[in-house]
């Protein structure tokens, strides 16, 4: 502070000896300078559909001295999801025009409503990105566990169940404005992402050969394996000063390979049938394929995933609420055109998964 004041204060006197006599058109201008408070906190309430959430967010700024931001978060939901992060991120390192951050997370979620499974995710991530925001290179390391908690899910969902291991490398590219801040000027903005899961599928493979056979199945079945590409372009068009109009595009594909989505039924569980097994170690993992539905799922009028391929749940309630005339004989297989994709006796799926199960 005595410095930046020391600076005014002789900004002003060399302003004073230049500028003594008016000057038509000059002008004096005094910048002064804050720093940011090194921790902040936030805190906020939100609800989306049925699901009310509650958020914490904690930053501490420069403190190792280089200008390194380490953020905190939480996130409380009312009924499916809690989630939790640590992440440190630096900009400009060693004087490179790019940030680089690393952190830890762990995030639950029950997809009870749509999927009769719940998903607990621990991971590690380590990223880079340019300076403008166009390019950006991640990895990810982690560990997802999906169990039948209702044990009303069909046999589709049940070859999922287990753990499974994902280490993906993720490379993202953007064109024009970037997606997601609103219509600030016409034009188009594009987005491109390839993930490659299944780095490091080799050193798995070797690791569990060399336990034993039984354990390199295990292994190798357990690490998901998939390219994953998807594209999002939007067209903005200003109406009036409040008013933009948005046109927005997704595609993707996904397609697994050497053993695909992994868990406990690619492994071999005894508890699932053959056919249902067969499919999930050649098919994705239901937690990385592309479902519609909610505020951000680009369909509204459909709960979060909850617009998708779909499969018979398991149980009388189950066959109760999606189909009270059908018999029970004909509960365990899927119907030729599919339950209703809000229906809450359906579980949402793979089409090859249920196919093969049929």
């Amino acid at each position: 502070n005595r410095l930046k004041s020391r600076q005014n204060l002789s900004f002003e006197k060399n302003t004073k000896k230049t500028h003594r006599q008016p000057v038509p058109g000059a002008c004096r201008v005094v910048a002064t300078f804050a720093e940011r408070p090194r921790l902040s906190l936030n805190t906020g309430t939100y609800v989306q559909g049925t699901e009310g959430s509650v958020e914490l967010l904690a930053s501490l700024l420069n403190a190792g001295g280089r200008a390194e931001r380490i953020t905190l978060a939480f996130e409380k939901g009312s009924r499916q999801l809690d989630e939790a992060s640590l992440t440190v991120e630096r900009r400009r390192p060693w004087g490179l025009p790019c940030s680089v951050d690393a952190g830890v997370h762990q995030r639950s979620r029950s997809w009870a409503p749509t999927a009769s499974f719940d998903e607990l995710s621990r991971s590690l991530s380590a990223g880079a990105a340019s300076a403008d925001g166009r390019h950006a290179l991640a990895y990810e390391l982690a560990w997802r566990s999906l169990a039948d908690a209702t044990r009303r899910a069909s046999a589709s969902v049940k070859a999922q169940a287990g753990n499974s291991l994902k280490s993906a490398l993720r490379y993202t590219r953007r064109f024009g404005g970037t997606l997601g801040e609103g219509c600030r000027e016409e034009g188009a903005a594009a987005r491109v992402s390839l993930e490659v899961a299944g780095v490091g599928a080799a050193l798995a493979s070797s690791s569990g050969r060399s336990s034993g056979s039984s354990s390199s199945s295990n292994s190798s079945s357990s690490l998901v394996r998939h390219f994953r590409q998807q594209v999002s372009a939007s067209l903005f068009s200003r109406v009036s000063e409040n008013v933009c109009l948005e046109l927005t595009a997704d595609a993707g594909v996904l397609l697994p390979w050497g053993g695909g989505g992994g868990g406990a039924g690619a492994a071999g569980r005894r508890t699932t049938s053959a056919a249902a097994t067969s499919s999930s170690s050649s098919s994705s993992s239901i937690s990385d394929r592309f479902f519609l539905g909610g505020v951000g799922g680009g369909l509204r009028g459909f709960g979060i995933r909850a617009c998708g391929p779909t499969d018979q749940r398991h149980g009388s309630g189950a066959i109760a609420s999606s189909s009270p005339s059908r018999p029970a004989s004909a509960a365990t297989s899927p119907s030729p055109a599919g339950p209703p994709l809000s229906a809450r006796g359906s579980d949402v799926t793979g089409a090859a998964a249920a196919r093969a199960e049929a």
